[in-house]
């Protein structure tokens, strides 16, 4: 069985539970109509017992009085009243029947043993043939509670109380007139659930949608999300977002992805063809010079090296894109070790600690120091620093400079002026490393000044 439901229907059901199931367990159970009845019996027992008192010397002997006393007593207390004698004969009594024999009742044959009693009985159905509404059981209900008259431990009597449970046909009462409340609000709630449901299932609809059309590869899904990422409900609004904030990467990827296959097949179509001609020479010309044939060979086997070295950056470079390996590093005790492998460059000092990878941030700064001694001149100097949020640190060479043209590719994949011993892979590894750590790395150049600064985030 699926328990798959529309997102309208759970909402209508559980707006419903929580409304009708307090009362479902009131009135379902009978909770509230037992509560009623025995708060009408305590009342009772406790006028009874009182009435009881008043009356224990009067019914030693004839009072002329007593019926007097009774008729007023019940008309206060609004409940019928009736005394009785040892033998169960009524002696008094609020209403009709004086001298009615009662002693076959439970609770008048327990109240004349001496114990306080109650009994709930029904009086008979109407005739079919009267007219009018038929009343229900509890209308026809009346609540009998009978106390003992004692004197000196003997009992003489007993007094008999009766009345309808008025408190719960009170409450029976207001429940019906309650009832017209009840049906509004259960509109209301229905109508509530429907509109909140609505305006809900709607975003999620056209989440939905844009989810399935994304995976059909239609990137530009994510234009259709204004609505839920304006939405009132923060839980959808912040879900839009994230959808968008993903569509952004994957189409971003996508396109490092096209840029990155375009920049490899333009690589690599070279050193093919030099390898390619090379082999059709070396196999049409049996009778080549041994000299040129080794000048072909050479040739060959530095573009088959070249390749190689585009491989194993390009294989870094995949790398770098990936999650990086989170870890404490600490700049002032990594830098001064890659230091000591470079004579010429020193160590300026400066303090910082990062969140990271230490193989990556490793790479970062030799990339960046054998640029400096291939590229610029000595003094090479490594410093590192630390500022609220942020650290990093900076390679400092005094060469030549870096020409504006050049500045400007300098970090794009493949660009190198020196094709005999660069990938141009190296700085467009830097970027990438310092991208994964949520920093950036930059250049400012001038003759006899090139820094590159590298910022990471220490969050």
């Amino acid at each position: 069985m699926s328990w798959r439901r529309p997102l309208r229907s759970w909402l209508i059901s559980s707006h419903l539970v929580v409304l009708l199931l307090p009362l479902i367990a009131l009135l379902g159970t009978g909770a509230l109509s037992q509560d009623l009845l025995i708060q009408a019996r305590i009342s009772l027992l406790d006028q009874g017992a009182l009435i009881a008192m008043m009356v224990s010397e009067r019914l030693e002997k004839p009072d002329p009085e007593l019926d007097a006393l009774v008729e007023t007593l019940s008309a206060r207390s609004q409940t019928a009243i009736r005394l009785i004698d040892a033998q169960g004969q009524v002696i008094a009594t609020s209403g009709p029947r004086l001298g009615e024999d009662l002693s076959a009742q439970p609770e008048v044959r327990k109240a004349l043993l001496g114990l306080q009693a109650w009994e709930v009985r029904q009086a008979p159905p109407p005739s079919p043939e009267r007219p009018g509404p038929v009343p229900s059981e509890l209308e026809r209900s009346r609540i009998y509670v009978a106390n003992p008259v004692l004197v000196d431990d003997v009992v003489i009597g007993a007094v008999l109380l009766s009345q309808p449970p008025r408190q719960s046909l009170e409450a029976m009462r207001h429940m019906r007139r309650f009832s017209s409340g009840l049906i509004a609000a259960l509109l209301l709630t229905v109508g509530m659930s429907l509109l909140s449901s609505s305006a809900l299932s709607r975003s999620l609809r056209t989440l939905s949608g844009a989810a399935h059309r994304l995976a059909e590869g239609e990137l530009s899904a994510a234009g259709s999300l204004d609505g839920p990422r304006s939405s009132r409900l923060a839980e959808v609004s912040e879900l839009a977002e994230a959808f968008a904030s993903m569509t952004a990467r994957l189409r971003a990827r996508l396109g490092y992805v096209r840029e990155f296959a375009s920049n490899v097949s333009h690589e690599f179509k070279t050193p093919l063809a030099t390898l390619q001609g090379t082999i059709e020479l070396l196999a049409d010309d049996a009778d080549m010079p041994q000299a040129q044939r080794t000048r072909f060979l050479e040739n060959a086997q530095a573009e088959v090296s070249r390749m190689d070295a585009l491989v194993g950056g390009l294989l870094s470079l995949a790398q770098a894109e990936e999650a990086v390996v989170v870890e404490p590093v600490r700049l002032d005790v990594l830098l001064p070790q890659i230091i000591t492998r470079y004579p010429g460059v020193s160590w300026a000092g400066g303090h910082g600690e990062v969140r990271g990878d230490h193989r990556q941030l490793e790479a970062v700064a030799i990339n960046l120091i054998e640029n400096a001694l291939r590229y610029g001149a000595a003094p090479v100097v490594v410093s590192a620093w630390e500022e609220k949020g942020t650290t990093g640190f900076s390679v400092q060479d005094a060469g030549p400079g870096i020409s504006p043209a050049n500045l400007e590719q300098i970090f794009d994949r493949f660009f190198t002026t020196d094709r005999e011993q660069g990938t141009g892979l190296g700085l467009a590894l830097v970027t990438a490393i310092c991208r994964a750590h949520g920093g950036r790395v930059a250049v400012q150049s001038a003759p006899g000044e090139t820094v590159f600064r590298v910022e990471l985030s220490t969050s």
